[in-house]
């Protein structure tokens, strides 16, 4: 698709689900936890773009975003740097 500007714009097909079975963040996820302790090295000072995801464990369509973070950062792996932040956790970051 093209947009006025004319930028390519990708267009991407989710598919939604209606009830929120969906695990939390895990170790297993591609997309790295990030804290206020290390907000600063892996955010404001990366080399590549990031994508932060700033969730709440309660929250579902934040677990439905999850995955949808985690395909990004599998296929945007060293081009782009994918990091998920429990805005339970650290307010203060994700208030700021």
């Amino acid at each position: 698709m093209m947009a006025s500007s004319g930028i390519q714009i990708a267009e991407r097909k989710l598919n939604c689900v209606r009830y929120f079975a969906v695990t939390p963040p895990s170790e297993t996820d591609i997309a790295a936890v990030v804290t206020k302790d290390t907000w600063e090295k892996s955010i404001l000072n990366s080399d590549l773009p990031v994508i932060v995801e700033f969730y709440a464990s309660w929250c579902g369509p934040c677990r439905m975003v999850h995955q949808i973070i985690d395909e990004i950062a599998g296929e945007y792996a060293g081009k782009l740097n994918c990091f998920i932040l429990n805005t339970d956790n650290d307010f203060p970051i994700a208030e700021d």
